[in-house]
């Protein structure tokens, strides 16, 4: 179970940079800022409950962050994946990212795995993970890592 989890996570590492717009304000509070760097710090760690928490204590900041909402997202898919329970979710937390960000790289990658996976049941929705990988192989034409998961896709 370790190998498939790290291969769905490995790629979806975010360094915490904002790509702009209104977050800025908010992000550069000392209160913001620390519990971001905590909640990184600690997932790294593998710590998750209390990543998931200084993510949450970050939302509460400012609710508007598609990163938070990414990072959220993507904990409540690694739970859901070591107890084998549904990722509707996390899915919902993903897809909340990309409505206040449409372009976030990792949130689309994430999400596309996300409804690739035929287990557990409940998200599996291959016409929607097929739609966000061709949009990011079209901005990344290059991306081979990304090419081969797509073809995965296509297989099954």
């Amino acid at each position: 179970m370790a190998c498939p989890l790290a291969l769905l996570v490995s790629v979806c590492a975010c360094d915490g940079t904002p790509p702009g717009g209104a977050r800025l304000d908010a992000r550069s509070s000392v209160e913001f800022r620390e519990h971001f760097q905590r909640g990184l710090e600690l997932y790294r760690q593998g710590l998750l409950e209390g990543a998931l928490a200084e993510f949450k204590q970050c939302v509460d900041i400012n609710p508007d962050d598609a990163d938070l909402e990414f990072h959220i997202g993507r904990i409540i898919m690694e739970r859901a994946l070591e107890k084998e329970a549904p990722l509707d979710v996390a899915a919902l937390r993903l897809e909340h990212a990309l409505r206040l960000d449409p372009k976030h790289t990792a949130a689309r990658r994430l999400l596309a795995r996300l409804y690739g996976r035929r287990s557990p049941p409940g998200t599996y929705n291959p016409r929607r993970a097929a739609a966000l990988y061709e949009e990011l192989l079209k901005e990344n034409p290059d991306w081979e890592e990304l090419r081969k998961e797509y073809a995965k896709l296509l297989a099954e």
